[in-house]
């Protein structure tokens, strides 16, 4: 089977804007949308067909038929690792302009539909079950690097990229942990209670979290908790939904990790300084974000934007391992909050009953007495 010709023809279609209930002005209820229509046809006469939107829809139908055709034709159109590799390394000058793109598109698309009458079954079930191999389509490297090296790199990023997802959700364990130990468990301390203690009669609140990776489903028991412990309801009341939205110490400690990691990937140096800075826009930043599981996530990725330091398309690296990140985020938000509560009450006159404190977390009277009154 050979490729022996590809037609390709731009229509126009009126759609309606359902979400226009009336007409405005410079508007109407109906669009004029165009798209290109593409046929392979095989000497054994298998047609593949195909349709795509309408970016740059003529510059598409020249692409296919002058300079597409003379490239692919007599080849198998069942050969679709081979007709890509002929195509960008013919044209890839033109690639960058993403009308080759968008025909590449067109012209998979119509390979897959032959491939499919080919074989007597539809697209969707050669796609379909289980895969243990996904085919990926990558435009760079080709005009400077042979197949073979392309190959071998890519097998290298394979190698190292499970690793460095591994690793960065490790680092941002081991830095909350730190964050954790030192910081909180210092508050602790100079405050007058144990750490170890308030996370024991934590622990359902933090098994809800470790569940839903989620800070805002234990508020409610959380604020319960605080009080069984010795915090009155007002400062509870105050403290505990604030710090939900301007304590949120797991969030700012992680991002920033996230985005480094993201430089090293892309081979991005980030000084001292731009590291300095994003931590500071994201301790910013952590003010405010929802305590919702993935909220965090969307911070990031406006500030990467915003910056322009690292490229946007590495958050789709953190995005996979983002739940799990969210986990580590959420337990040290909920434990975070819970400890300003605990210390704002020590501050307070009269906001901590000592003698409950003393029973459940462990309170005594520290020798720093900064803050008593």
């Amino acid at each position: 089977m050979k490729i022996k010709d590809i037609r390709a023809s731009v229509h126009t279609t009126t759609i309606e804007v359902p979400l226009l209930t009336e007409r405005v002005p410079g508007y109407g209820r109906e669009e004029q949308r165009e798209f290109v229509f593409c046929e392979v046809e095989t000497d054994d006469g298998v047609t593949g067909v195909a349709l795509t939107g309408h970016f740059l829809s003529r510059a598409v139908v020249v692409a296919l038929e002058q300079h597409f055709l003379p490239v692919v034709v007599d080849m198998d159109p069942r050969e679709l690792e081979a007709i890509h590799q002929r195509v960008w390394r013919s044209l890839n000058p033109r690639a960058m302009t993403g009308v080759v793109s968008s025909a590449l598109s067109l012209l998979d698309i119509a390979l897959w539909d032959i491939k499919g009458k080919a074989a007597g079954r539809s697209v969707a079930s050669l796609l379909g079950g289980a895969r243990t191999d996904v085919p990926v389509y990558v435009t760079f490297g080709f005009p400077q690097y042979d197949r073979e090296t392309l190959t071998a790199a890519a097998q290298l990023q394979l190698d190292q990229g499970f690793t460095a997802l591994k690793l960065v959700v490790a680092v941002s364990a081991l830095a909350l942990v730190i964050f954790i130990v030192v910081v909180l468990g210092g508050v602790s301390v100079l405050a007058g209670f144990s750490l170890l203690r308030l996370i024991t009669v934590l622990r359902k609140e933090l098994a809800v979290v470790l569940g839903t990776s989620s800070s805002e489903a234990v508020l409610p028991q959380l604020m319960e908790r605080l009080e069984q412990v010795g915090c009155r309801r007002s400062v509870v009341g105050l403290v505990a939904p604030t710090g939900f939205s301007f304590n949120l110490d797991g969030v700012a400690v992680v991002i920033p990790i996230c985005v480094v990691f993201i430089g090293q990937v892309y081979g991005i140096p980030l000084t001292f300084g731009d590291q300095l800075g994003l931590f500071l826009i994201f301790l910013v930043l952590s003010k405010g974000t929802a305590g919702i599981s993935g909220s965090a996530f969307i911070t990031l990725a406006n500030t990467v934007a915003a910056t322009s330091l690292v490229p946007i398309a590495g958050l789709a690296l953190v995005l996979s391992v983002d739940r799990f990140l969210s986990l580590i985020r959420a337990l040290t938000n909920v434990l975070g909050n819970a400890v300003a509560t605990v210390v704002i009450a020590r501050w307070e006159p009269g906001g901590l009953d000592r003698e409950l404190a003393a029973r459940t977390i462990g309170w005594s009277r520290p020798k720093n007495t900064v803050g008593e009154k």
